[in-house]
């Protein structure tokens, strides 16, 4: 079984990374204007954005998305995280 096939078949992992994402974009919507235009390359309103498509879209999540999200968008993010984290 492949790693796509193990975590779409696991609800609790699927609703666990559901949730990680909605408060992750929970968390940026309350971080200032001022301090997001010191980094730009953060897509700060798409990360917001994938929250309210979770918290508005009960039915019809799809995996694929979330399963995208976690494993293509959020490593390509994670350094300019680590980077943002150092400098403050």
């Amino acid at each position: 079984m492949s790693e796509f096939e193990t975590f779409h078949k696991d609800e609790m992992v699927v609703y666990a990374c559901i949730r990680a994402l909605e408060i992750m974009g929970e968390a940026v919507k309350n971080i200032p204007d001022e301090f997001r235009q010191q980094y730009p390359k953060i897509p700060w309103k798409k990360i917001a954005g994938i929250r309210d498509v979770l918290i508005h879209h009960y039915f019809g999540i799809d995996k694929n998305v979330i399963w995208k999200t976690i494993k293509m968008n959020i490593p390509q993010i994670k350094p300019m995280f680590k980077k943002m984290l150092r400098e403050i």
